[in-house]
């Protein structure tokens, strides 16, 4: 098997479908052996029906995995353990995949030798007219880090090189030893059903990194990532920055040489004071959401950093 996809899911059995149809309409490199696994976890509606339907029409080779334990990198583990391809993608329930992805795939992993991941190129397609109090380039762009918009650009190049540094999750393969090096995705990481954590992904690769494996940035493994209204929400955003800083503490620990006042490193409280001064006197809308997003990240580094470091004490104790 050349390459195995997989994506998981959970209660969008509409988006997936619209995945679904694109993966059946990618061009396939002659010779190429692949299948696509679809995780569906523990969701509700008709996430199966709709998997049973494409594997039926059989222009996929699609297989079905359920995994009870919620969480999404329960899934993905589930989809690493079933999967048969020497190289292994990744990609979301609610993206549309370009018809040259997998040419891509095929295409660079053979190109570059020397590079054991890969991520590709996301261009955001808007459900809803983008809010006036979001920026989304620039100096204030509210949406850098996230899995919305990840261009960096038409060229390939050394993740090093790039704004993000490491792939997306919604668009990233591996060679299948680089995935055998690496494990598991940490199960304390990920969005958990309805619930809003992240990191899962960032941490592999960074693990990868930490073990001198290299990225390369694919510009033409593209992919489009439907955003839903109730993504670019005031609400959304600011929890989902909340809870990933609280993920990006819990994988890079706590800092070192540092001073500590109730648990807490000193320059976060500092931080946390000059982001919300910074937040509460800006008159541009757009300055005064980003300062607010600044100001949630902190305070989740601060609430991590404190459960952190009082379990680790509590332990010392014992």
């Amino acid at each position: 098997m050349d390459l195995s996809i997989i994506i998981c899911t959970y209660n969008r059995s509409q988006s997936l479908c619209s995945t679904l149809k694109c993966l059946e309409c990618m061009i396939v490199p002659e010779g190429v052996n692949w299948e696509v696994l679809v995780v569906d976890n523990n969701s509700k509606d008709k996430t199966r029906e709709v998997v049973e339907d494409f594997s039926r029409r059989g222009a996929l080779n699609l297989g079905y995995l359920f995994e009870v334990r919620q969480g999404k990198s329960f899934a993905l583990n589930r989809g690493l353990e079933s999967a048969k391809g020497e190289i292994i993608a990744f990609t979301d329930d609610d993206v549309l995949v370009d018809k040259g992805w997998l040419v891509a795939i095929i295409t660079a992993t053979r190109q570059y030798q020397d590079y054991d991941g890969f991520g590709g190129r996301i261009i955001s397609l808007w459900k809803t007219r983008l809010p006036e109090w979001l920026a989304i380039t620039g100096e204030y762009n509210s949406l850098r880090g996230t899995g919305f918009l990840r261009d960096d650009g038409c060229d390939d190049k050394e993740y090093s090189e790039t704004e993000n540094g490491v792939p997306c999750g919604a668009n990233m393969f591996f060679r299948k030893r680089a995935v055998e090096e690496n494990g598991f995705f940490r199960l304390d990481l990920g969005p958990k059903g309805k619930k809003l954590e992240a990191a899962e992904d960032t941490e592999y690769c960074w693990r990868m990194l930490q073990s001198g494996k290299k990225f390369m940035y694919i510009a033409d493994a593209l992919i489009y990532h439907q955003v839903e209204p109730e993504k670019l929400t005031k609400d959304y955003l600011t929890r989902w920055r909340y809870y990933c800083a609280r993920s990006v503490v819990r994988y890079k620990g706590l800092p070192e040489n540092t001073t500590y006042y109730f648990n807490v490193p000193r320059y976060l409280i500092k931080q946390l004071l000059e982001c919300f001064i910074r937040w509460n006197l800006s008159i541009n809308s757009k300055r005064r959401f980003y300062q607010k997003l600044r100001f949630c990240w902190t305070l989740g580094e601060i609430v991590e950093s404190y459960k952190m470091r009082r379990s680790s004490c509590n332990i010392r104790t014992i």
